[in-house]
């Protein structure tokens, strides 16, 4: 298994009980931000290009957020089903696990969590925009500005259930 790396000491994540796979964790996300203002939210940041990711870190910490990282999509359902994450950021194109595939389980493991695609293909096949439209998914195309990922973050967490329909 991938190793887990969070970018604040205090972070709050939690594993999940149990040594076989969890359940799916209840509709928390809200809840949990409301209860208890004081934490900040976990991002899950998948993306196998590790200067963009390490870039993409140090930006989301700065804009108050936890991270956990992974290099692939099959690490990063491991750690969607290992640790209390509030919003998943993903790149589409990865090896081992691609974004997409790792969308369409992440939706079954964890329906109430929110999902930002990220891309640095110049072109998305229609199917693929489909997929992530019908799911509520915001796609951002690479070079994007740090601004402009916080904000499609934010807009992701704010969406009743996760902005999911489906």
């Amino acid at each position: 298994m991938g190793h887990v790396r969070f970018s604040s000491p205090e972070s709050r994540a939690e594993p999940l009980p149990g040594p076989e796979a969890p359940e799916p964790l209840p509709p928390l996300a809200h809840h949990r931000r409301a209860a208890l203002p004081l934490l900040k939210p976990v991002v899950l940041l998948v993306e196998d290009d590790a200067l963009c990711r390490a870039g993409l870190r140090r930006h989301l910490v700065k804009a108050g957020f936890d991270v956990c990282e992974a290099a692939d999509g099959m690490e990063g359902l491991r750690q969607l089903l290992r640790w209390r994450i509030d919003v998943v950021v993903t790149d589409l194109k990865m090896p081992v696990l691609g974004g997409r595939a790792l969308v369409g389980l992440a939706a079954r493991a964890s329906p109430t969590v929110p999902v930002v695609a990220i891309t640095g293909m110049p072109h998305v096949p229609a199917r693929t925009r489909r997929l992530l439209g019908r799911r509520g998914i915001e796609l951002l195309g690479k070079p994007f500005g740090a601004e402009e990922l916080t904000a499609a973050i934010r807009r992701a967490m704010e969406r009743p259930e996760g902005g999911r329909s489906g």
